[in-house]
């Protein structure tokens, strides 16, 4: 076990850039793949940058689009009981599928988490952080990066990694 390195992520962050109007605050995910590993093996980071279903993005595929749009409209006018009722629809959650949901989602309609850069962080102590890679979200919104762990990394020891969106808002 002594040879043996523990991998972990941190709470990705979200920053906007001083002065911007946000107009949606998105979320970000970060894993890691495996969790243990020794010197030389590569692990694997993977994450999606995901826009939420409270700005319209019903069906969480980082797209406010046509999807989404449908799904509103396939339960307007519906309330929980109704047959039609979907709760994933009732973006503001007042109870009823109606024109403030629809409009939440024309309202940032063609909004897309695609092809945003996402920034790679490494720490061997949580608190100095090294810029290892920057790579962007695919047309899934979702990215990844093969690390190979320096050959020389002291064992056993924790490597933090962290991800970063830069842009903060879309």
């Amino acid at each position: 076990m002594k040879d043996l390195l523990k991998v972990e992520t941190l709470a990705p962050e979200i920053v906007a850039l001083a002065g911007t109007s946000p107009t949606i605050s998105p979320t970000l995910t970060l894993m890691v793949t495996p969790t243990t590993v020794k010197p030389g093996d590569t692990v694997i980071l993977s994450g999606r940058l995901g826009i939420g279903r409270e700005y319209g993005d019903i069906n969480g595929d980082g797209k406010i689009n046509l999807k989404d749009y449908y799904t509103v409209a396939l339960a307007y006018g519906s309330s929980p009981g109704d047959p039609r009722w979907n709760p994933d629809a009732d973006i503001n959650g007042d109870g009823v599928i109606n024109l403030k949901d629809i409009y939440t989602v024309a309202l940032r309609y063609g909004q897309t988490a695609e092809i945003k850069p996402i920034e790679i962080y490494s720490s061997s102590d949580g608190v100095n952080w090294s810029k290892i890679a920057t790579v962007t979200t695919s047309d899934e919104a979702r990215y990844s990066f093969n690390y190979p762990v320096p050959s020389g990394t002291p064992t056993p020891s924790i490597i933090y990694f962290k991800a970063y969106f830069p842009g903060g808002f879309y």
